[in-house]
């Protein structure tokens, strides 16, 4: 399904850590995510963003995206990247066993 994504949209104005969105963007989906913490933390810059509860925001952004796909075709490669950079297995082993050793300490 991520395959032929053109663009995955992360509405919520809750949700922390989405396990969704990293699935999409390490799939090389474009992203279009509210811009609650958890989202800006994850996506970094390598997504497109609106304003959390702003329906014509969202409406806007989704029209803009739909009529530039040079925008999207960067967003959907520096999506891998970032996953690749953050969200590896190995970088997640390193950042749990870097909290258990500073909480040995």
């Amino acid at each position: 399904l991520y395959a032929n994504t053109y663009l995955f949209v992360q509405p919520s104005d809750y949700e922390g850590l989405s396990v969704a969105l990293l699935e999409a963007m390490s799939h090389g989906a474009a992203v279009l995510v509210s811009n609650i913490e958890a989202n800006l933390e994850t996506v970094k810059d390598a997504g497109f963003v609106f304003a959390a509860g702003d329906v014509i925001d969202l409406t806007d952004k989704i029209r803009y995206l739909l009529s530039n796909p040079a925008a999207v075709a960067i967003k959907k490669e520096e999506s891998i990247l970032v996953v690749k950079k953050y969200y590896t297995w190995d970088k997640i082993a390193e950042e749990v066993e870097s909290v258990y050793i500073t909480a040995r300490h």
